[in-house]
């Protein structure tokens, strides 16, 4: 077969291009005449000029009031996007400076930020055992940050078959398991059930991918703590 036919015989992977755009910042410019510049993968959802948005994560409770005045796509203007697409949008009324890389620009509404998270994992490069306390890096789309192991609620391991072990004091290689993360800071996730590009993670430590997994279910609060605040307006928005 040629290296043509391979392509044509690629399949479109099936992108959720309907609802919400949610767009993974990975860069921020500064850009004269046009203000800040935006630079993100769209996850999930759809995103056009003149759509009301929102920026949150990375540590902070995020900015409503927003509006896309422009979109870009390899220098040329694009009116809408869809998930998959790597685009620019200007967003008049927000400096460069409050915009960091892992956050993410949404449209229809906040998505809001969280401190907590229930995640299925699978274990991969476990050294000693990880028990209740562990932390490690994780990365979900754009975003790194730490994540503290809160609890490990059960686990499937190749001794025990299909049958859950609960309330499991360790995790290994090779264990599936659900456990609950806690967060320093208020981070973007959403379960993977409404968007995947938002509820996928790997967990790392000392360049070793422990454990990969998917969001189950978010709180914008840790359990016993105290609810984020609302989120900022935009200078300049009222």
């Amino acid at each position: 077969r040629t290296l043509a036919e391979a392509l044509d015989a690629v399949q479109v992977p099936d992108r959720r291009t309907a609802g919400p755009g949610r767009l993974a910042v990975s860069r921020v410019f500064k850009v004269q005449g046009v203000g800040t510049v935006v630079v993100g993968r769209i996850v999930s959802g759809t995103i056009s000029i003149g759509d009301q948005a929102t920026l949150e994560g990375a540590g902070t409770t995020g900015y409503d009031s927003l509006r896309i005045k422009s979109m870009e796509r390899f220098h040329s203007t694009k009116p809408t996007a869809t998930a998959g697409e790597e685009v620019g949008v200007a967003v008049p009324g927000l400096r460069a400076e409050q915009v960091h890389r892992g956050m993410v620009l949404s449209t229809g509404g906040r998505i809001g930020v969280v401190t907590w998270f229930q995640a299925k994992v699978v274990m991969r490069q476990v050294v000693n055992g990880i028990r209740r306390g562990y932390e490690a890096l994780c990365v979900v789309h754009t975003a790194t940050f730490r994540a503290r192991l809160h609890r490990i609620v059960k686990r499937k391991t190749k001794s025990t078959g299909d049958v859950w072990e609960e309330s499991p004091s360790m995790l290994t290689t090779g264990d599936m398991a659900i456990v609950e993360f806690t967060l320093e800071k208020r981070q973007v996730l959403q379960p993977v059930a409404e968007c995947p590009g938002l509820g996928s993670f790997a967990l790392l430590d000392d360049g070793r991918t422990v454990a990969v997994g998917l969001v189950l279910q978010v709180e914008s609060q840790a359990p016993g703590g105290t609810a984020a605040p609302a989120p900022a307006r935009a200078p300049g928005r009222r």
